[in-house]
């Protein structure tokens, strides 16, 4: 791994002492948790100054509307647990979502699901994921899923910025499918904003391992192989996902897309 995040439940005194370990990036953060959901907090490593505690819809708005204004990116971690989902009536409350939490799992594909109905409404949301590794003789391995993240600055800083903007796939494991989306030279993540009739997207993979591609937008999904790719004008969004045997391996955020030049998101 290049880097990695170590989010302790409710308590970031760890983030005070994380080691330094040259070829490793640290990046700061801590899991917020509750009964009706957690959150990661990232980049700070004291995100909240007072209680962790939320009474309240109103207590949790509070909450991260602290973490926000110090500069945290918050993301919904495993929202479709069977034993710890989110239940909050908020999906504004979080900036990202974990589509991909340990390993590949029937609460997974729900996730992933759930992510997709998001962006088929029109948000803009980037996917991240996790190991949730908590103790050493488990099945949960630290770095299975992991992030591939397309940035050219490798502090806590420029990396949260990258994956903040969507620049990342998720994977199995380091050595799992390694996925590129682009169209013309925006990066997944970004918005594509076209007068075209049609929309060209180009798919690059490697360590597939006998995986197949498929292209997922708003309409569903289909078989993709690598190269360019041709979307009608109506596509919202498209991103790629890598299955091996019908098991997701491997998915990206997507590229955007909206009508005209410059023209705001709804």
């Amino acid at each position: 791994l290049d880097f990695i995040a170590v989010a302790d439940h409710n308590n970031y005194c760890e983030n005070f002492s994380l080691p330094r370990i040259q070829g490793i990036t640290f990046i700061p953060a801590v899991e917020w948790t509750h009964y009706k959901g957690h959150m990661n907090f990232y980049g700070l490593k004291a995100p909240f100054e007072n209680s962790f505690i939320a009474n309240s819809p109103s207590d949790m708005k509070s909450l991260i509307a602290e973490v926000r204004q110090r500069g945290a990116a918050v993301s919904v971690n495993h929202p479709e647990c069977d034993l710890c989902p989110y239940l909050w009536d908020d999906d504004d409350a979080y900036d990202m979502m974990e589509i991909w939490n340990g390993p590949m799992r029937a609460a997974n594909m729900r996730a992933i699901d759930r992510w997709t109905r998001l962006l088929s409404s029109g948000r803009k949301i980037p996917a991240v994921c996790g190991s949730d590794f908590h103790r050493r003789m488990s099945p949960v391995r630290i770095g299975r899923p992991a992030s591939g993240v397309y940035s050219e600055d490798a502090s806590p800083e420029g990396l949260l910025a990258a994956i903040r903007a969507g620049h990342l796939f998720v994977s199995s494991s380091p050595e799992g499918p390694r996925l590129l989306l682009t169209c013309g030279d925006k990066l997944m993540g970004d918005t594509v904003f076209t007068e075209d009739r049609f929309t060209e997207i180009t798919v690059r993979a490697d360590n597939l391992r006998g995986c197949r591609l498929f292209l997922v937008t708003g309409r569903g999904e289909a078989p993709i192989s690598e190269g360019t790719a041709v979307l009608t004008p109506d596509c919202r969004f498209a991103y790629v996902k890598a299955l091996r045997f019908g098991v997701i391996r491997a998915v990206t955020n997507p590229v955007y897309f909206r009508q005209g030049r410059n023209a705001p998101m709804p």
